[in-house]
């Protein structure tokens, strides 16, 4: 084999394995799907949609404060009342697969009524921080099923 011919042979073998790996879609993997579901999260609160947000929640929904899923619903429901704009960043800090259908998340999310640039902005924002412990489970889909969370700060999301 000449020297040109191993040169185009392995730009083929290089080609095709760049082919095979845009064509098997990753975005299909559990933590995909779970980063999907916390950026879709962060969307339907900005954007006040509630029926989306009610539809992420599953029905059997407990949280720390004893919350089920309606009275969570109607606590964001509240906030966004009590708020004329809704600004919030997240940092996904991990993610656990617990089985192929159970996930633990920690999640850092920063509020604030004005629009965040990045990270590295909100410290002149006044943003409030809060760490989530998010259990997710998968049936048809990925929904919330349980929740905790409490304040933080802008030092611990940025670790």
């Amino acid at each position: 084999m000449s020297h040109y011919q191993y040169i185009a042979s392995l730009i083929g073998n290089l080609l095709i394995a760049l082919l095979i790996t845009a064509c098997s879609d990753n975005s299909d993997s559990p933590e995909a799907q779970i980063r999907q579901f916390i950026d879709n999260t962060i969307k339907h609160t900005e954007s006040r949609n509630y029926s989306k947000l009610s539809d992420m929640v599953a029905k059997d929904y407990r949280d720390q404060k004893g919350f089920n899923q309606q009275q969570l619903l109607n606590t964001i429901r509240a906030y966004s009342l009590r708020h004329k704009n809704i600004y919030l960043l997240s940092k996904i800090e991990s993610i656990q697969l617990q089985e192929s259908n159970r996930a633990f998340i920690v999640v850092f999310v920063a509020m604030t009524g004005r629009k965040i640039e990045s990270i590295n902005s909100l410290t002149s924002l006044s943003a409030r921080i809060y760490r989530f412990e998010l259990q997710l489970v998968h049936q048809d889909k990925w929904q919330l099923q349980q929740a905790n969370w409490k304040k933080s700060d802008i030092q611990e999301m940025l670790e």
